[in-house]
């Protein structure tokens, strides 16, 4: 009896020790605290600026004089020359689009694999050819394939230039940058009609008509531009 009121006892004193002190567990998750915000990045200077785009020119944009030259050919007599009627100006129109818009894809993924001096030189080259070339073709079937390469050749312009402005720019400098390359189709348009006017006045020089001088001439001129593309353009910031 004795042995069981100490147990007894010992359970009440333990019972009252728990009892006068009390655990709490917290068992809520820590609080988050964010970490501080990046430092604001500082707007390029105007003299940065300058000389950012001075170190990047865009001999690309030969593409629109070169892309545009069939209308004016077609001004000094393309169509009577080859025997075209009909439809078959605009399907030498419309033949440029498809390979144009299938060539943008596989384009961007050899300026990525090669540096933008290189490719944007190689396709500078392939539709300087491609345009001399159609002031050689003599009939329309010959017009219609040097348009299909021209596509291939051109299609990667857009997206190329694209890519390349946004590894030198930031996202809110992006867009007056491309703005200023797309205002290059107007310019090319005003000026393309001007050059090709003087141009057709080589008619008769040897042995060829007027129109033929324009896509060899303006060619020319591109393949000119080209070949000293490589060292015009930059690669990236970082190189």
């Amino acid at each position: 009896m004795r042995g069981r009121r100490r147990d007894f006892s010992g359970s009440l004193i333990y019972i009252s020790f728990l009892s006068s002190h009390s655990y709490t567990c917290d068992c809520s998750p820590p609080k988050y605290t964010p970490p501080p915000p990046p430092p604001p990045a500082l707007p390029a200077s105007p003299s940065q600026s300058i000389r950012l785009t001075r170190k990047n020119p865009p001999p690309c944009s030969l593409s629109f004089l070169d892309r545009t030259n069939i209308g004016n050919a077609r001004l000094a007599g393309l169509e009577k020359s080859l025997k075209m009627k009909g439809l078959d100006y605009n399907i030498a129109l419309a033949v440029f689009f498809p390979f144009y818009v299938a060539a943008e894809i596989p384009s961007n993924m050899m300026l990525k694999k090669l540096r933008p001096s290189v490719w944007f030189t190689i396709i500078m080259i392939a539709w300087a050819i491609c345009t001399t070339l159609m002031g050689i073709v003599k009939n329309f079937h010959g017009l219609l394939l040097a348009r299909m390469a021209l596509g291939i050749a051109e299609g990667g312009l857009f997206p190329g230039v694209t890519f390349y402005i946004t590894m030198w720019y930031r996202r809110h400098e992006c867009g007056f940058r491309m703005a200023l390359f797309f205002s290059a189709a107007t310019a090319a348009g005003a000026f393309g009609g001007l050059l090709a006017r003087g141009i057709n006045e080589m008619k008769g020089v040897g042995g060829r008509p007027g129109w033929s001088w324009i896509f060899i001439l303006e060619g020319l001129l591109t393949l000119l531009v080209a070949c000293t593309a490589y060292w015009a353009i930059n690669d990236y910031p970082k190189t």
